[in-house]
């Protein structure tokens, strides 16, 4: 059977993406080490000779080993829980509220206490959805022992990948009118998030300890779920956010506890 014809831009993408689709039906115990680039070009039904000038270069990289870490990279970049449409759509109805001309402390605290524990059930639902989570957790483990140049390429995009979530959390602390304390950084806070949500994924299935808590933090008092993400979280913002003094009214996580 004749292979299709593809520009290498286009046999690049098509390489790729076949490799991404067998990382997921692999499944995360048998890692990328295991997914070959000639399976991908069967899978992508790209020309040979088409694939191996895609991933060719002036390094001494072999095909393989240029494949696969771009398939890495590729995976990485798509699930670096930079979909944040399940935290946005929970959080939309309480930034309309957040940004009310009479709103109170009081009721921005209240607001910002009640989006940190929706966006933990938004974040529990994507990590049983998300077909790309096991393939990205096994290559974290897999840079971090024993893969440097692995680790070099993983650590580059999640670097670029960051910014993302900055401009997100920039805007949760200017909607609640609180800021950063100033002995922390946009990347210290976003990376103390994202540990919490790697421990969350891993430990999730695993763990012994309840993973679900109630607590008095409803409207009027009332016991609600919380998720124990979303509790690391909300020691996250006692310990990094305090109120911004430039803005007419601002949340205190300080009440939380109060």
């Amino acid at each position: 059977m004749a292979v299709r014809r593809s520009s290498q831009t286009e046999a690049r993408d098509e390489l790729l993406q076949a490799g991404v689709e067998l990382a997921i039906e692999r499944g995360p115990s048998l890692g990328l080490e295991h997914i070959t680039f000639a399976e991908a070009i069967a899978r992508a039904d790209v020309a040979r000779p088409t694939a191996y000038r895609a991933f060719s270069g002036s390094d001494d990289k072999e095909p393989q080993q240029r494949f696969r870490n771009e398939v890495a990279v590729r995976i990485v970049s798509s699930c670096q829980f930079g979909d944040l449409s399940g935290a946005a759509e929970v959080a939309a109805p309480l930034f309309e509220a957040a940004v009310a001309e009479d709103v109170t402390d009081e009721e921005l605290s209240r607001l910002l206490r009640e989006l940190i524990r929706l966006a933990g059930f938004a974040y529990a639902e994507q990590c049983a959805t998300d077909d790309l989570y096991p393939p990205y957790f096994s290559i974290l483990l897999a840079a971090k022992f024993g893969d440097p140049e692995l680790l070099a390429e993983v650590q580059r995009e999640e670097h670029d990948s960051s910014d993302g979530f900055i401009d997100f959390y920039r805007v949760v602390f200017d909607s609640f009118g609180i800021r950063l304390r100033s002995d922390w950084t946009w990347e210290m806070f976003t990376g103390a998030v994202s540990i919490a949500s790697v421990g969350d994924y891993l430990q999730g299935d695993v763990s012994v300890m309840p993973l679900q808590v109630d607590r008095p933090t409803g409207d009027a008092g009332e016991m609600v779920p919380w998720t124990a993400f979303s509790l690391v979280v909300e020691s996250i913002f006692l310990a990094a956010a305090e109120p911004d003094p430039k803005m007419v009214a601002s949340a205190n996580p300080l009440t939380w506890v109060s």
